[in-house]
């Protein structure tokens, strides 16, 4: 009896120390030296945290107890059996097991329409904006799915979750058509927080879903989201999808995948500020503390290898464009309330970015590392026979008025963007 009080309360002892060892600080100090976890890790070592914490508790309570090693492992094992039947019913119910159809693994709305309060994000003639999909989880109205005349996709600035049906860039686009009495569908594929690593993966976990899809010209408005982008992104890896079909089904399929990459993208918009900002309307923004010096110079050592992976990607999506018979347009877009040309000076914001790389960035960093990423689109968009637009330049945004936040098109931004399409597309149909 002796030597089983001393085991337990050695048991005891020994996950004591493993919550010291096995935790998110040792882990960020042992592994991560950029300092983040994502939200894997995090609910990870969370949970193992309060499983080691529990059974230190137990065996010290149970101390004098001999028999409490037996009767803890059965205890595991019965809550294991428990928890292995109720996940693998949660994945028969939500997963995507046996409908074909079902495109609930990009984070895509799907046969909703919303109603969203604005909460004075811009000037707009009431509170409320109108948002819908339909059951393909497009935007936008077109005659049937084997005539569309261009497919639009990208993150949430073409998405434009603020902005009301019948006033995003695809809708000014459209209407500018129909005044010069042409019916072209424009559709909305957008998708909130997308980069082009999830561009790519719309073309096998959604469009190949959709029955008969003809597409003409499929547009993507890129720029934003890929610039935060690392080249070896665990959570959008391809290779591991060619590779490993086993995977590629289970990512395929799997509600727990879906929802957790519905939060780890939340959490890394947030953590870049690339989420929809609804707190900061156009009246708190300000350029009185800009500065006219940039912090860095080599920017292309800094970007090499984020830019060789994007360059790889874009040849990737041309690709998937060719083989559904269409042609590719590429737009490009930036974060455009960081930077501006005040009289001639290029100015930006003092610190946009505190840990590119390790380095600090600030908004004429930015727009000279934007840049670099838009001149990769335009050499991939010519080689692989594509349109290029350089939106990024040519627009002439009032950064106050035309966003609501340091990326997000207010209506009037959304309506400048839809008229540039227009001028610059018009002479395709």
């Amino acid at each position: 009896m002796k030597n089983s009080i001393n085991i337990n309360i050695i048991i005891s002892f020994t996950f004591v120390i493993l919550v010291a060892i096995f935790n998110q600080c040792s882990w960020i100090v042992l592994f991560d030296s950029d300092g983040y976890l994502d939200l894997w890790k995090k609910m990870f070592f969370f949970s193992l945290n309060i499983f080691f914490i529990v059974t230190a508790l137990l065996f010290y309570i149970k101390r004098r107890n001999h028999n409490f090693i037996s009767r803890y492992l059965q205890l595991i094992l019965i809550n294991s059996v428990v928890f292995s039947l109720l996940l693998l019913i949660l994945e028969l119910i939500f997963g995507n097991w046996f409908n074909p159809y079902n495109i609930n693994q990009l984070n895509i709305k799907k046969d909703c329409v919303i109603q969203y309060e604005l909460h004075g994000l811009y000037p707009w003639h009431n509170d409320n904006i109108i948002y819908s999909r339909d059951k393909w989880g497009f935007r936008g109205i077109y005659p049937s799915l084997n005539s569309i005349d261009i497919l639009t996709i990208g993150g949430s600035t073409t998405d434009q979750r603020y902005i009301s049906d019948g006033y995003t860039f695809q809708d000014i686009l459209k209407k500018e058509f129909a005044k010069n009495g042409k019916d072209i569908s424009v559709v909305n594929a957008g998708i909130d927080g997308q980069s082009t690593y999830g561009h790519i993966k719309n073309f096998d976990y959604w469009f190949s879903r959709i029955p008969d899809l003809n597409i003409k010209y499929i547009l993507f408005y890129v720029g934003i989201n890929d610039f935060y982008k690392d080249s070896n992104y665990p959570y959008d890896s391809m290779s591991i999808d060619t590779v490993f079909s086993v995977m590629k089904e289970f990512k395929t399929k799997s509600v727990l995948y879906y929802l957790n990459r519905i939060f780890e993208g939340a959490s890394l918009a947030d953590a870049y500020g690339l989420n929809h900002d609804v707190s900061n309307n156009i009246n708190k923004f300000s350029t009185n503390n800009w500065v006219d010096q940039p912090r860095l110079s080599n920017y292309e050592d800094l970007m090499q290898s984020r830019l060789d992976a994007y360059e790889q990607r874009l040849n990737i999506l041309c690709n998937e464009v060719k083989s559904l018979g269409s042609i590719p347009i590429f737009v490009t877009q930036s974060s455009r309330r960081l930077y501006d040309i005040i009289d001639g000076t290029l100015l930006g914001d003092t610190i946009i970015y505190a840990n590119y790389d390790g380095h600090l960035v600030n908004g004429i960093d930015y727009y000279y590392m934007i840049q670099l990423l838009h001149e990769r689109t335009r050499k991939i968009s010519e080689r692989n026979g594509g349109i290029f637009l350089h939106a990024d330049k040519e627009i002439k945004f009032d950064i106050k008025n035309d966003y609501y936040d340091f990326s997000h098109h207010t209506p009037s931004g959304s309506e400048k963007v839809g008229k540039y399409l227009y001028i610059k597309l018009k002479h395709l149909f």
